[in-house]
């Protein structure tokens, strides 16, 4: 026991094999004492819930809502939110597994919860298409013939439209005739949408700004119920909520009514309670669908037993969570029973590992993490293996690319959701302490986030820390106390000292900790900084990738393995496959075209398996990349069956810029590097352009290659590309 001694409170985690960017987490900064304000949500929906109470949306425009998916939350309304309540979820937020981290195991938002609670449509196609690039006038344009007015020049910032600019607009509209042209109509529904999607569902850290890429999806009325606006906005939460774990992030987007909504359904001690409806509420008819569920949150609320704005409390219930304080399922039968239709869309897949996608967004969802959220019993999960800086791909310097082509995999994986549905056996009641996954479970999450050697002048004062301190204390002493009775002359005296330790836990409701070994001191391992190096602009930062390209070896380059559940629990055991785990990373490379084979999903496993042997399990798949011609990319009944040989490309994730000397195409260039491969047809050495992205003017350099220099055949696309010396002119 002498080197098992609690000098201090050891917040977690002990095995550091899970949580590997806790030194860059949010929560160590809370630890010590540097940061203490909340975290700034932003929303700009204010204005668009004021309008709609004043001039309620016209019947034929409402039907558009309702036929495009969004009926569900305009019909939630504004949900008041609370940015200490937010921030201490966020504290506990891991982008490692994309879940919360709290003491009672993993829990997160998943399909089931954006379905039932907005009605969100999770079934259909990924929200994604052609990021083209366009002059101002264009986007004039494209606004008049769509929305039927022009912004100014000033209120469009490249591809993004003010959100105010909209709302002057639509303020300024007269109430719709029952018999307006449909036309105006359409104009009017797509208004609408568009200041959703900007002010609510997809609003960014500007709090001012909609992308006018969506305004493309919604050309077609007919069409935009076919997209899963579920699964975007799940997918965008999950970036927003990873970006803002940050230590140096103080702000959070994405649809964070959502998030509140969904913890105040699980977390007795902090959610409001609940009174009667508000006044002036708007009234909808009998025959329109019935709300989702979170409506029943848009009344007037309470605060009696609890509080608000108060982020210290917060923090401090959370430290102090057990198990009878959170609802695995709050969705009973009955609740269940008295939904809408719409909300139950996609219920076959709710359990589904598949990619979540949002234009250049996507994120894993990983319901096998949190299977006590459908009932079912926990297992030890596969390791999820993120890269470490997969929140930090975004569309800067990717214009004009076509999406649908970018993550065709993703989306190949996401067609075949219904197969890749997780199983498990239904529990039988609450999970023991001694359960092998929690025991597992605290010693590899951070089960502490408030510090208790920090106390603040005024203000409330954290206890659970305080009180986590003197449990631990006490199931050390009592196993100290079973040594003593193991020595003859100490036995009477270890038998004391173990029955003060359990009646001390045991009014403290902590006796179910005597049923395990203590473990509170971490066991010395190595400890690896997965330090995030963000994104450097402007010549510094080209020089940079340049030289790193260029200084690695593409034989050379680390294998990220990838793990199979069926082999081995949260460590893995799979096959693997090549790559760093960054955006169509293997393209670029040029690995084996063996890489680019149609996946084989296994069902018995729900893993898939590569034309290379390889199996891919439950990660980040933003590897490899089909070219899908433009007439499947959106047909789900084709999407997926399979292509021709023709049809099958890989490509860098750019367009190429290349020019090229005597008519000979390289077959393919490093991005941002000056090393290429040789495009002879005939193996003969020959000086050829290459392309240093990144520059707002191309310039070139050419290449001087020796004769020694063995060059793979241009035909031969599964021959990796030999990165070569390149000397300036």
């Amino acid at each position: 026991m002498e080197d098992q001694r609690l000098t201090q409170l050891h917040p977690g985690p002990l095995d550091h094999s899970v949580l590997t960017r806790q030194n860059h987490h949010r929560s160590k900064d809370v630890w010590n004492g540097e940061v203490e304000k909340p975290i700034l949500c932003r929303r700009s929906d204010g204005n668009f819930w004021n309008l709609v109470h004043d001039r309620p949306i016209h019947r034929r425009v409402l039907q558009i809502l309702i036929d495009a998916g969004f009926y569900g939350v305009y019909r939630v309304g504004r949900i008041q939110l609370d940015h200490a309540f937010i921030t201490s979820l966020v504290e506990r937020w891991r982008p490692e597994t994309h879940t919360f981290h709290l003491r009672v195991g993993e829990a997160t938002i998943t399909l089931q919860d954006v379905a039932i609670l907005y009605g969100l449509p999770v079934e259909g196609r990924p929200v994604l298409g052609i990021d083209s690039t366009r002059k101002t006038e264009e986007w004039q344009d494209m606004c008049d013939a769509l929305l039927g007015f022009r912004p100014h020049s000033d209120c469009l910032f490249g591809s993004r439209l003010e959100i105010s600019a909209l709302a002057t607009y639509m303020e300024q509209l007269p109430l719709l005739d029952d018999d307006a042209d449909e036309v105006v109509v359409h104009q009017r529904a797509r208004c609408y949408m568009l200041w959703m999607i900007g002010g609510i569902l997809f609003p960014d850290t500007s709090g001012n700004k909609v992308k006018l890429m969506y305004l493309t999806l919604l050309d077609d009325i007919t069409q935009i119920g076919m997209y899963s606006w579920g699964s975007a906005v799940l997918a965008c939460l999950y970036r927003a909520l990873c970006r803002a774990t940050r230590p140096k992030n103080n702000e959070l987007c994405g649809f964070i009514p959502l998030l509140q909504v969904w913890a105040w359904e699980r977390l007795k001690m902090v959610h409001p309670d609940r009174r009667q409806a508000r006044e002036g509420a708007i009234t909808f008819s009998n025959d329109l669908p019935g709300p989702p569920h979170a409506c029943k949150w848009n009344v007037q609320l309470s605060w009696t037993h609890t509080t608000q704005y108060v982020l210290p409390l917060f923090r401090d219930q959370l430290d102090n969570l057990v198990d009878e304080h959170f609802v695995w399922e709050p969705y009973t039968p009955d609740v269940m029973e008295n939904l809408p239709e719409y909300c139950r869309s996609g219920e076959y897949f709710w359990r589904a590992v598949v990619p979540l996608l949002c234009w250049d967004v996507l994120e894993m969802h990983q319901p096998n993490r949190v299977l006590r959220q459908f009932g079912m019993r926990q297992f030890i999960p596969v390791s999820c293996n993120f890269a470490d800086n997969h929140d930090m791909h975004d569309r800067r310097g990717r214009q004009n690319t076509d999406w649908a082509r970018e993550h065709a995999r993703p989306i190949l994986v996401w067609n075949d959701r219904a197969n890749r549905v997780c199983e498990a056996r239904l529990a039988d009641g609450p999970v023991a302490y001694d359960d092998d996954y929690l025991v597992w479970y605290r010693r590899i999450t951070r089960q502490i986030i408030g510090n208790p050697s920090i106390r603040f002048p005024k203000g409330y004062a954290s206890l659970a820390p305080v009180a986590e301190v003197m449990a631990r204390q006490l199931h050390m002493i009592y196993q100290y106390g079973i040594e003593l009775r193991q020595q003859p002359s100490m036995e009477v005296a270890g038998r004391k000292v173990m029955e003060m330790c359990s009646d001390g836990l045991t009014a403290a409701i902590e006796a179910q900790r005597l049923r395990v070994q203590p473990m509170y001191v971490p066991v010395k391992q190595p400890v690896v900084d997965h330090a995030v190096n963000p994104h450097k602009r402007g010549r510094a930062g080209r020089r940079k990738k340049r030289r790193a390209i260029a200084a690695t070896n593409v034989e050379e380059r680390s294998e990220m393995s990838y793990t199979n559940s069926d082999l081995e629990r949260d460590r893995g055991a799979g096959g693997s496959v090549k790559g760093d785990g960054n955006l169509n990373v293997e393209a670029e490379l040029g690995m084996d075209s063996s890489q680019f084979a149609e996946p084989r999903f296994d069902m018995a496993s729900s893993s898939t398996q590569f034309g290379d042997g390889s199996e891919l399990h439950n990660v980040d798949i933003q590897l490899v990349l089909y070219q899908i011609p433009p007439s499947q990319q959106f047909d789900m009944n084709n999407f997926g069956d399979g292509f021709d040989d023709d049809d099958i490309h890989h490509s860098p994730a750019r367009p190429d810029r290349q020019v090229n000397y005597d008519n000979t195409p390289s077959q393919m260039t490093l991005e941002a590097s000056c090393v290429t491969t040789i495009g002879s047809v005939d193996d003969k050495p020959m000086e050829q352009a290459i392309p240093i992205r990144g520059s707002r003017r191309a310039r070139f350099y050419k290449r001087r290659v020796n004769n020694n220099v063995d060059a793979p055949r241009r035909q031969n696309l599964a021959h990796p590309i030999v990165p070569l010396r390149c000397y300036k002119p």
